[in-house]
């Protein structure tokens, strides 16, 4: 009896020390390409398939964000950034890359902070996947972060588009 009361008091404090901080931790989500949004109401229609978007205009590139959503908020073991993200990318345009960059943005008062996690373009084209890897982007309690994409127009009937992407905290 005596041990069944010392495990439940471990797993009590390890509670309190890891989950009642009011943060958690996040590891790492991955989201569906269809939770990309286009940029503004002028911009392409995509066209969603299982989960990914695609671009069917023949003339205009699609202009999407990808939301990520901030779930770690310097507890235990977060420092409010946001350790990595990658995209998957499939580019079937012949001449046109893809390309994608990752933000941090944060608004203090009347002025926004926006931070670069850098820009990737894809290489080559064809119907399998690429994965463009991004690395650290910095932020605080106050951030949001997206992957923002410009995702080459139909060409020869095939589309280009995004499948998934992915954030660690």
């Amino acid at each position: 009896m005596k041990r069944y009361a010392s495990c439940i008091g471990l797993a009590i404090g390890a509670l309190c020390l890891f989950g009642g901080t009011g943060s958690a931790f996040a590891g790492t989500t991955i989201y569906n390409g269809s939770q990309c949004l286009r940029w503004t109401s002028t911009d392409v229609v995509p066209r969603l398939s299982s989960g990914r978007i695609f671009n069917d205009s023949t003339t205009q590139t699609m202009r999407v964000d990808c939301p990520i959503l901030h779930q770690d908020f310097g507890g235990v073991f977060a420092n409010d950034d946001l350790d990595d993200a990658d995209i998957g990318i499939v580019d079937a345009h012949t001449s046109q890359d893809a390309s994608c960059w990752l933000r941090s943005v944060y608004q203090s008062g009347s002025s926004v902070y926006s931070y670069s996690g850098g820009t990737r373009n894809t290489t080559g084209f064809g119907s399998q996947e690429q994965n463009l890897d991004f690395g650290l982007a910095n932020g605080n309690s106050e951030t949001w972060y997206y992957v923002g994409c410009y995702i080459p127009p139909l060409l020869n009937g095939q589309s280009s588009g995004i499948t998934y992407y992915r954030a660690q905290e």
